[in-house]
Formats: structure tokens, sequence, C-alpha cells
């Protein structure tokens, strides 16, 4: 079906906004005659069992935006102050949600959407040569060569090259400026329309519109072909809350979250945000967390303190289903306009990312609106890799284990004069995501170069053995393992020869340790001509008391093809830990 642009509705559609509960609790709709539009103000009230949505309409003369009996509170819009013991807050309603682009809104910085447009009209036509994101089966992704270099920093293709199901099953719902319905690399990848909404026309088809003074104009369409390129299948759900200048209503934005809720969404991308904090926006964010919805939010682009509600990711009502999400380049670099500091807990390549734009093209976008989708994209992909769905609670951790990475703590890092805390926790790794996953299984296709060669025959093989062995007991997965002695001078190493210049290789390892108080890490060193921060990767876990998948990546450049990957066992109490399962393999 070809969806037109279209002339705003007068009326008002009716809107179910009550929420199922984990006890199977109806639905209460919420009926709205007349247009919110020009409420003023967004109201947080406290409610009993008595309430109802028409009690509180009547009450406080506005429109429910979100009933939540069982959480006990529901969110109006109103042109109306409000006082009274129910009312927990009252907030500013109108345009008070921008895109971090938006370079009208007061503090949001930098022309960087501005920058963006200019380069899009070169894309007009070029749809004709495509990118094909995922064939039928489960082969890997063929993405867009523009985004080599910055897939490549966050391990995209690695990540795909373990991926079973590519972020099928998965909803995501962007709640943006709408997406270009009609655009031929989307046909199949949205939820039902039943479940679209455009708060901004109120109607049902939240399509990205031109409009006057459209300078927003492919926003949401943007980061739905990142997020796609991630988690190519996903489906997406349209909510629309922002206008063509990037301009949005927070009562819009509660009701796109619960919208997003109600229909079963899994994961929310939030690329935009406000300067200022709000409790409704507050409480249907924890709404959510108590639903099981993970919400990924842009920092911002002001160089500075980060937006709302990205800035919130670190309360705890919010903690480990919020995050926040800054920008680097395709060098781990920070950007230059980026948010940081409290709440931004993740960062990820945001500078020329390419993507889909309306009527058919392609082009690139920069700013935190387009890190934030890598990230979302990438939520989206580890929790289709779950094999028990009772493990999605567990995605957070994980997540945040994937960040803390070493190489990007001596790499990000190294450079930084504020203190390490303004930076987050780290960078975006897919792979590491994954491999982070509770239960996660590799694949058997891997171009195995190392493979525990010898472990399972008993002897040392190619690896060189300083207080350590080759045991017959402790095995993960056949018959040996490598055993680590906790001395001051022990690990074991093997030199890895013919590897190909300029190419990307994981090594991962099943690891264990019988001690307490201890670090078991892998790492590789010697690959690469560039300095001592650059010349060294590894990851390192502590304490697992039974067999925990550890990883690192590195690259060599174009004169090494050759690289030292070591197991290595370290800390204050005597013991012993264990390898098994320690390959490495290149990208694809």
């Amino acid at each position: 079906m070809k969806h037109q642009f279209k002339i705003p509705s007068l009326i008002h559609l009716a809107l179910a906004a009550g929420l199922l509960s984990s006890c199977g609790t109806q639905i209460e709709p919420i009926i709205t005659t007349t247009l919110p539009t020009g409420d003023k103000y967004v109201i947080s009230v406290a409610t009993t069992n008595a309430d109802s949505v028409a009690s509180l309409e009547a009450q406080f003369k506005g429109h429910v935006s979100a009933f939540h009996p069982d959480a006990g509170f529901a969110i109006l819009s109103s042109n109306q102050m409000a006082n009274g013991l129910s009312v927990r807050s009252v907030g500013n309603n109108l345009d008070a949600i921008v895109n971090p682009e938006d370079t009208s809104a007061e503090a949001l910085g930098t022309s960087i959407w501005a920058t963006g447009t200019s380069g899009w009209a070169t894309g007009a036509g070029v749809w004709a040569t495509g990118w094909n994101v995922l064939s039928s089966g489960a082969t890997v992704p063929n993405l867009p060569i523009q985004n080599s270099d910055a897939f490549k920093t966050i391990g995209v293709l690695e990540a795909h090259a373990m991926s079973k199901n590519f972020g099928a099953g998965i909803k995501v719902a962007v709640i943006d400026t709408g997406v270009d319905l009609n655009h031929p690399a989307l046909v199949g990848k949205f939820a039902p329309s039943s479940e679209w909404r455009d708060y901004v026309d109120n109607d049902n088809i939240p399509n990205d519109e031109p409009g006057t003074n459209g300078k927003a104009y492919g926003h949401g369409t943007a980061a739905t072909g990142i997020i796609l390129q991630v988690a190519p299948k996903a489906t997406i759900l349209p909510l629309r809350v922002l206008d063509p200048k990037g301009k949005g209503n927070l009562s819009n934005v509660v009701k796109a979250i619960d919208q997003a809720i109600l229909s079963g969404a899994n994961v929310i991308n939030l690329s935009l945000g406000s300067v200022q904090s709000d409790l409704a926006l507050t409480q249907e964010i924890t709404y959510a967390k108590t639903k099981g919805v993970y919400v990924i939010a842009a920092a911002g682009n002001n160089g500075k303190d980060a937006n709302y509600p990205a800035k919130n990711s670190h309360q705890e009502n919010a903690m480990g289903y919020l995050f926040g999400v800054g920008s680097i380049d395709a060098s781990e670099a920070l950007s230059s306009f980026t948010s940081r500091g409290e709440g931004v807990l993740a960062y990820a390549p945001g500078e020329q990312i390419y993507t889909l734009l309306p009527n058919n093209r392609v082009g690139y976008a920069t700013g935190t609106s387009f890190a934030t989708p890598l990230v979302t994209g990438a939520f989206a992909l580890a929790m289709s890799e779950l094999g028990n769905v009772a493990d999605r609670p567990k995605l957070g951790d994980a997540f945040n284990l994937s960040l803390e990475s070493d190489r990007i703590w001596t790499k990000f890092y190294a450079a930084q004069t504020n203190p390490i805390w303004m930076y987050g926790n780290g960078t975006l790794e897919v792979e590491r995501f994954l491999l982070k996953l509770p239960g996660f299984s590799t694949p058997s296709s891997q171009t195995n170069l190392l493979g525990n060669p010898g472990f399972e025959s008993g002897s040392a093989g190619n690896w060189l053995l300083t207080n350590s062995s080759i045991v017959a007991s402790q095995a993960r997965t056949g018959t040996r393992a490598l055993q680590l002695n906790s001395t001051a001078d022990q690990n074991a190493t093997v030199t890895l020869t013919g590897l190909l210049p300029n190419k990307t290789y994981t090594y991962f390892a099943w690891v264990k340790t019988a001690a307490v108080n201890r670090y078991v890490c892998i790492g590789a060193s010697s690959f690469t001509n560039d300095s001592a921060v650059d010349n060294l990767s590894h990851d390192c876990v502590y304490n697992p008391n039974s067999y925990t998948l550890i990883s690192t990546r590195f690259t060599t450049d174009a004169s090494h093809t050759s690289a030292i990957v070591y197991a290595d066992f370290w800390g204050t109490t005597p013991g012993t830990a264990y390898v098994d399962d320690a390959v490495v393999f290149a990208s694809p």
C-alpha cells in the first residue's frame, strides 16, 4: 500500500493508552474528542482506584496522555495550571521536545543537522544501486560500504557473522519525525498499520513529512535505516511526535511511549530530547522498564551536559533499561559536538553515517541522533539471539559488560583530560555484546585460526607455556584444557602467522578459575606498527567460577601479518585458572 502525504485531520482519533499488565488487566481506552495540540501544560497526577480517564479529564479540564492505575499515576495535558494533593508535577508541553540536531533550540548547539541536509541532495536517485540489507534466509547482510569504517570500529560485521536471527521477532519503536512509509528499503519491515500513530497530525499515517521549513525532514527515516543495518530483520513501529522543524509536544512523546508498550515493542529509539527534566516523561520511561522495554536515547549535541531523558540513565528507577548515547567519529575519538557526562553511558559512531532518506534516497547523517540507532539496532540484534525469553531482563547488564573493553579504555580514554567518568562506560561493540549474552553459543562456521591446538591431544601444540600445563580435567568441552597456575610469572602464548594485512580478527576463549579475587585475561599484541596503545588488545573477567566467554578484537596493519595471543591469570590469592575452546577468527 502506498501512503500519501496527508492533510492534518480535524478529529483526534481514539487512542487506547491503557496497558495490559502481567496479571491480564483490561485495557481502558482513552477517548479524546477535541484536539489537545494547543495544551500548554503536562500534568502528572497520582491516581486511586476511583479514578478513570473521564473523571481525570473532567477534573483537570484536559486530555489524558497515559493512564496507569496499576502503577498509581496518570499523565494529562491541559491549558490550565493544576494544583492539589494528587498533582505531582506540572511542566511545559508545547515544543518541549526537539531532535538533538535542532539548531534553533537553546543549548542544543551545533548546526549538525543543517550540515547533513546539504549533502542529501546528492543522494537523490542513488537508490537504484541500493543495498540489499538482508537476503532471504540466514545469510550475512550485505551492508553499504560507505559505513565500513564505522562498522569496523564497532564490530557489526563480526556480530553478523555470529548472528542466527538478525533481529527477527523484535519490535523497535521509532519515536521521531515519522518514517518514509514508501521507501523501497522498508517494504515488509513495519509492524501492522493498526499500531501506527501520528501524534502531530492526529491520524494513523506517520509519514516523514517535508512541511514548511522542514529542516528535520528525514530525521526518522534516517534513524530507521541505521537500525535496520544492524538488525535487518527487526520490525519497525513508526510513531510520529516531531514536526518537520524537529519540534514536538511532551504529551505526544508520552503517548507514543505508551503506544509502543501497548503494541509490544521491545526497544524504543528516542533520537530526541529536552533540555529540562520532567516527571511525566520520567514516569513513563520508568513504566516502560516495568514492562521490560528498553529505551535508547540521544544525548544531544551541545558539547556539554546531556539532554533528558538520556541524562536520567543513571537514575535507579531507569537504570539498566534507559541508555544515553553520545557520538564518536570513525577513529573512536569523541565528536566535538557530542553531549557527555552524567547519563551518557555509551558512545557510537555518529558522523557521516550512510542511511536511508525520504523519496527513495540514501545519504549521510551526523549527530547523536544517528549514533543512538546503532545502539538500538544492537539491542534488537542481541535480543533476537537470546535462546531464552526469560533472559531478556539481563540484556542491559550484558550491554554494560560489553562496553568495558580494555581496548577502549586504553585508546578512547587515554587522550582525554577530563575524569574518565565524563565519558561513560565505553564504546558500542556489537560483537562483544553478543558474546556477553547469557547462553550465547558461537557458530561452528568460524574461520578458526587457533582452536586450542594441542589442547584436546594433551600436548602443548604451538603454545609456549610458562608455569602452565595441559590437563585432562576441568575441560569445558572434550577432555582437556589449559591450566594456568597463580605465580608472578605465568602465562600461555602462541604466535599466529599468515594473517592478512589490514584485517580485523576476533580472539575469544572460555575461562574459569578455582580461586577468589583473581582475574583471568586473554589478549593479543605485536600486530601493528602503531603506538603502544594500539599494540595491545585484551579483555579480563573477575572471579569467573564457571566457564565464561570473554573476547577481544585486533587489527593488523599493512606490514604485520602475525600476532601473539595469550592467556593470563593474576591477583593476590593463590589458585588455578582454566582456558578452553580458545578461537581466533577473521572478520567476514
